[in-house]
């Protein structure tokens, strides 16, 4: 589980050779992905009754992802429809962190710094958005972080680190696919269903709400900041990612490795065309 990190080293050499033969191949399955997934939503929502229907494409928090990590990437090659067709999809889809990642790519995307700053300035406007999308789309209140699932795991996992690492840990980590014992949050009914229903009394740091710890349990600072800077020198936009490592595994998601992959080789292709 742990070790298929290890695909983004290898699966962009491999696109790379489709994206040589057609430079669009990039583009057009995103555009695809978008219409995809809002007709799927879309079904999920009228005919089923159900909000983040994804049917065969997997959860919904990494289906936002690529939308938006997608959005990043091709801001300048869609138009206005196929944005609203983004909206409609991370509505839909219920992911927090991907109305979130959206905004991040609009503030990012603009030239102007007078903008940058007008937007950041709209982004308590944004986060009360948040909090009302969260309490009525999906039953959640997020003032009342102390109940939150990831914020249970969070601390768990830092108290946990805090009492068993020792120094050579911080720096290489448990390794991949060590089991964590007595492993407990603050909260015994979140226990029971999180240690004994969810992961049926078997904890390893795949099943954490947070890529920072996941990968520093796994492989230590040194495997972190590698892969980090590998992702850095390829061109993903890390301050996406970093944000959304906060909540949830992206770069573990089967659906984020093929699409980043993806985008590895187009980003690829395209600076050697500039620099022909």
């Amino acid at each position: 589980m742990e070790l298929k990190i290890f695909l983004l080293f290898i699966l962009p050499y491999f696109f790379l050779e489709k994206v040589k033969k057609n430079e669009t191949i990039a583009v057009d399955f995103y555009k695809l992905f978008i219409v995809t997934i809002f007709l799927t939503t879309l079904f999920g929502f009228i005919v089923l009754n159900e909000l983040r229907y994804t049917a065969i494409f997997g959860l919904s928090i990494y289906v936002s992802y690529i939308i938006a990590f997608g959005f990043f990437y091709f801001y300048n090659k869609i138009n206005y429809i196929f944005i609203l067709l983004i909206i409609f999809n991370l509505i839909l889809l219920g992911s927090k962190m991907g109305l979130i990642l959206f905004f991040l790519v609009i503030i990012l995307k603009q030239e102007s710094l007078k903008r940058k700053i007008l937007l950041i300035t709209q982004l308590p406007l944004f986060a009360l958005g948040i909090y009302y999308y969260s309490l009525y789309f999906r039953g959640q209140d997020l003032l009342l972080f102390e109940d939150i699932d990831r914020f249970l795991i969070t601390t768990a996992t830092y108290h946990y680190m805090i009492k068993n690492f020792f120094m050579h840990n911080y720096f290489f980590g448990l390794g991949p696919g060590y089991e964590l014992v007595d492993f407990k949050t603050s909260s015994a009914a979140f226990n029971t269903w999180f240690l004994y229903t969810f992961t049926h009394g078997h904890l390893f740091a795949y099943m954490f709400h947070n890529e920072y710890f996941r990968l520093i349990y796994s492989y230590g600072l040194v495997g972190f900041t590698s892969i980090l800077y590998f992702l850095y020198k390829k061109q993903v936009p890390l301050i996406l990612v970093l944000t959304a490592m906060l909540t949830n595994s992206i770069l573990y998601s089967n659906s984020f490795i093929f699409f980043i992959s993806l985008m590895i080789s187009y980003t690829i292709q395209s600076n050697k065309k500039t620099y022909t």
